[in-house]
């Protein structure tokens, strides 16, 4: 199906109004973005409806309200990021079915890993540096250098995988934080 056709039959303004008006909400007119949104809320409001029943049937129910709002803020991001050359609408319509569905799914309830593992509390691990400290310094000099961070960090000032990853800095993410120390533990049952 050609998105460009099935946007232009959806949008009743001419690809020229509808790529003005986008310009002008990106410069700051909020006129021209409700112009656009009275044009569009239809459309996008349907197309965010449907997805949050396709997801209900999943076992992802989301309110209604949330999802209207939830489809708003997506277009305030597709009006913002559009930079052409192809037609608004095209731009509109291709994408916000996807954005919509990604943003209704953050809304989700998280449900519990049950095979998650216990939370390691930071007083745990200073209890448990304390007790072995000897030990657990050879061990995270045998470590590759970021497990041995992460080890330490975690262990010895008992840091959470978010904090350990704001210290690091340089675009490190906390799974990334996780991983590492996952792998040092594993490493650490293999050594016992």
């Amino acid at each position: 199906m050609n998105i460009y056709a099935t946007a232009t039959r959806r949008l009743p303004l001419s690809d020229g109004c509808a790529d003005a008006l986008a310009r002008a909400a990106q410069g700051g007119e909020q006129a021209a973005r409700d112009v656009l949104w009275w044009f569009t809320e239809a459309n996008l409001s349907a197309i965010s409806r449907a997805t949050a029943r396709r997801l209900a049937e999943y076992g992802e129910a989301v309110e209604a309200d949330d999802a209207a709002q939830e489809a708003y803020l997506v277009f305030v991001a597709l009006v913002a990021e559009w930079r052409g050359p192809e037609p608004f609408a095209a731009y509109l319509f291709g994408l916000f079915r996807w954005r919509v569905r990604d943003a209704l799914r953050r809304l989700r309830p998280r449900r519990p890993d049950v095979l998650a593992p216990a939370p390691f509390e930071a007083e745990d691990a200073r209890a448990l540096w304390h007790e072995r400290e000897t030990e657990l310094v050879a061990f995270a000099e045998s470590l590759p250098d970021m497990e041995r961070v992460v080890f330490v960090l975690r262990v010895r000032d008992g840091l959470t995988e978010r904090e350990i990853a704001a210290h690091l800095g340089a675009g490190v993410m906390p799974r990334t934080v996780g991983r590492a120390w996952h792998r040092a533990l594993d490493r650490l049952r293999e050594a016992e």
